[in-house]
C-alpha cells in the first residue's frame, strides 16, 4: 500500500507541476506578445466571444440602407410642369373665319351680306372670276381677278390669300358656283358664292371701281 501511495503522490505532483508550468507559460507569453491568445482554453473562449462581438459593428457598416437625405433631395426635385390650357383648341377654332364644321363647305351669300362684311371692316378677299372684257366695266374695290373660263383660277389658285374668307363673284352666279366648289375641293376654307353676281351688286347701288 505504501508503494502505491507513493506512486499516486508522484503522479499528482507531476500533474500539479505541469499545470503550474502551463499557467506560468501562458502568462509569460501573453505579457511578451501583448496579446491574450496563448492557446489556453480559457483564452480561446474569451477571444471567440470578442470576435463575435466585433462582427456586429462590421455588419452594420457593410449594410446598404437607403440614404434618407438623398431620397429627400430627390423628392424635392420637381420636373417643370407643362401647362395645358383646355381652351387652346377652342381658341384655334375661333380664329377661323367661319365655323370649323363648315370650313370646307361652300356658303351662298347675297350681295347685301358681302357689302355688310366689307363695310364692317372684315378681313376677306373678293375673287372675281369674270374675263378681262367683263371686269373692264367695273369691279368691287380690292377684288382679285382670277378668270374661270380661261383657266386662270385653276392654275393660280394657290396664290390666293390664306386664313381669310373667300367671296367668289362673277356676272350673275353661273360661274362663281363651280369656281367656289373648285376652291373648296382644292383645300381652301371658308369659301363663299355670291348669289346674283356683279349684276345684283350694281342693281343694289353698291360702288365699283376700275380694274
Amino acid at each position: 500500500m505504501s508503494r502505491i501511495s507513493r506512486t499516486i503522490s508522484q503522479v499528482l505532483s507531476i500533474a500539479v507541476v505541469s499545470a503550474l508550468a502551463l499557467v506560468i507559460g501562458c502568462n509569460v507569453q501573453g505579457d511578451s506578445s501583448g496579446s491574450d491568445n496563448c492557446g489556453c482554453p480559457e483564452h480561446g473562449e474569451q477571444e471567440l466571444r470578442q470576435e463575435r462581438a466585433y462582427e456586429l459593428p462590421g455588419d452594420a457598416e457593410n449594410s446598404t440602407e437607403p440614404d434618407s437625405d438623398s431620397n429627400l433631395e430627390a423628392d424635392l426635385v420637381q420636373e417643370p410642369e407643362t401647362e395645358v390650357h383646355a381652351d387652346e383648341s377652342e381658341a384655334q377654332e375661333s380664329s377661323l373665319p367661319c365655323p370649323p364644321q363648315e370650313a370646307h363647305l361652300v356658303h351662298d351669300v347675297s350681295v347685301h351680306e358681302l357689302h355688310a362684311e366689307i363695310q364692317g371692316g372684315t378681313s376677306l378677299a373678293v375673287v372675281d372670276v369674270r374675263e378681262p372684257t367683263e371686269t373692264a366695266s367695273g369691279i368691287i374695290e380690292g377684288a382679285l381677278l382670277y378668270p374661270w373660263i380661261s383657266g386662270v383660277l385653276r392654275r393660280e389658285h394657290e396664290s390666293l390669300p390664306e386664313g381669310v374668307p373667300l367671296y367668289v363673284i362673277c356676272a350673275s352666279g353661273g360661274r362663281s358656283s363651280p369656281a367656289a366648289s373648285f376652291l373648296a375641293g382644292a383645300g381652301h376654307t371658308c369659301v363663299h358664292n355670291v348669289l346674283g353676281g356683279m349684276n345684283a351688286w350694281k342693281a343694289a347701288g353698291y360702288p365699283t371701281t376700275g380694274p
